[in-house]
């Protein structure tokens, strides 16, 4: 007997909802209970958060201003450009931030600022 689409998915869902709603999170360190599992999950699958190397997420470390600026990008599907390097002293060049903080701080943009002594901090 030959299922139509809509059936079979329907059937597939139904097999895997128990799984999917049992299965252990993304992360580790990210309870169940945790106040905003929901929302790291979902940025997670859409690729604009990623884990640590460990396999863990720290959901209650505070995010730096490099780090803020390169989930805006990801999440606008906003590419920063290469040219705009070598902006502010303590940005490390050819880090993983480089190009997001330049881009951000360049002219064209102004989406940040450094601080007074050339450092973005």
């Amino acid at each position: 007997m030959k299922l139509n689409p809509i059936a079979s998915l329907v059937a597939t869902l139904t097999f895997l909802m128990p799984l999917l709603a049992s299965g252990a999170g993304l992360f580790s360190d990210v309870a169940d209970s945790h106040l905003f599992k929901g929302e790291i999950e979902s940025l997670a699958r859409s690729g604009v958060l990623k884990g640590n190397p460990d396999g863990k997420f720290y959901p209650d470390r505070s995010v730096n201003r490099a780090e803020f600026l390169k989930m805006l990008y990801v999440a606008t599907g906003r590419t920063p450009r290469p040219v705009n390097a070598k902006c502010f002293a303590d940005v490390e060049e050819k880090s993983w931030y480089e190009e997001y903080v330049c881009d951000a701080a360049s002219k064209e943009n102004s989406f940040v600022k450094g601080y007074s002594d050339g450092k973005f901090r």
